[in-house]
């Protein structure tokens, strides 16, 4: 057999995968056969084009559907999706087109203790998921019940954490079906957890921040987000990334979300020190737009109807008419100021 475990041509691809296909009950084959496709597919911009118009997108499928039973083989197909499909739409739609929305979940299923191969196949299907078409594939075929279960299975690993957050946000993005299927999934009580296990991870905390934000447009995932545990842990999450702005900023907005058209989830979330939390990202940031238009936010509806949180945060009064006064404080943020600054008065 020639050894193809080093070479970046497309000719070796070739070569790798019919070898493969003419000894399907070898998975070893299999295995430096896929990892093969995978390296030569981020070897060169213009190689995922040439991969797919010599077949190699139907020649995954074939290998994986042969070897889900098999970790290494699995993990490799998906680096080697994901590869060939980032930048590229047309491929993506073809792989959707060959049942890749429908295999991937099912090889996700077969390996969730398997932390290597649970953060590719997630970042797989999270790429696919780019594309519309893809995303409505695998609304029904379990993608979103599994990249929740692979959150959970592998909630001490915050590589795998991180990247089924991302997964979960990309299958949800403008797929209302699919933000109520991540719910029903149990989502919302994950969410928590992944927050609890790694609070100063702040690559963990932006994407489970802005997972949040996603859920709460269901009004059922709004109202487990407010429960108890999980407004602690979004306040404890801020608390300990206040160094990261992106980070803040997108927490502010995932508690705005969280607390939409909701007096409980309000009144639980001040209990556990959100305006504390909120008066030191002000304090803090309130000369920087990225998050100073966020926190007000965060502040309007913090204090919309209740007077202990209004009375906690007059003490911002004076660094809110200092953001107005900036002359190069955008538009957007004053408005998102001024309002919050009527409530506050």
């Amino acid at each position: 057999m020639r050894d193809f475990n080093y070479s970046s041509n497309l000719d070796t691809v070739v070569f790798a995968l019919s070898k493969s296909a003419k000894c399907p009950n070898d998975p070893k084959i299999a295995e430096a056969a896929l990892s093969c496709a995978a390296r030569v597919a981020a070897s060169h911009p213009a190689m995922p084009q040439l991969m797919s118009e010599a077949g190699i997108c139907q020649a995954i499928m074939k290998i994986m559907t042969h070897h889900l039973a098999h970790g290494p083989s699995i993990m490799y197909a998906s680096i080697a999706i994901s590869n060939m499909t980032i930048n590229d739409p047309e491929i993506s739609l073809l792989f959707g087109k060959i049942s890749c929305c429908d295999v991937l979940p099912r090889c996700l299923r077969s390996h969730l203790s398997d932390g290597e191969v649970a953060y590719s196949t997630c970042d797989a299907i999270g790429v696919l998921a780019h594309l519309k078409e893809n995303r409505v594939l695998f609304c029904t075929s379990g993608a979103c019940e599994v990249v929740v279960l692979a959150m959970q299975k592998c909630l001490k690993h915050p590589k795998v954490v991180e990247k089924a957050c991302m997964a979960a946000a990309d299958l949800g993005t403008d797929h209302l079906e699919n933000v109520s299927k991540l719910g029903v999934a149990g989502i919302c009580k994950v969410l928590p957890l992944a927050m609890a296990a790694h609070p100063e991870k702040p690559s963990v905390a932006l994407q489970v921040f802005r997972l949040v934000h996603m859920c709460s447009v269901d009004a059922d995932n709004r109202a487990q987000l407010g429960a108890p545990a999980s407004c602690s842990a979004l306040v404890r999450t801020l608390q300990l990334n206040i160094d990261s702005s992106e980070v803040i900023a997108q927490g502010c907005r995932a508690m705005v979300c969280v607390l939409i058209g909701s007096a409980i989830n309000r009144t639980t979330i001040a209990s556990v020190g959100a305006c504390e939390v909120v008066r030191d990202i002000i304090q803090r940031y309130h000369s920087d737009p990225t998050v100073a238009g966020p926190a007000c936010g965060a502040i309007f509806s913090l204090v919309a109807g209740n007077l202990e949180s209004k009375a906690k945060l007059k003490g911002v009064l004076p660094l809110m008419q200092q953001l107005l006064a900036d002359p190069s404080m955008p538009d957007s943020v004053k408005k998102e100021a001024r309002e919050a600054l009527v409530r506050l008065q």
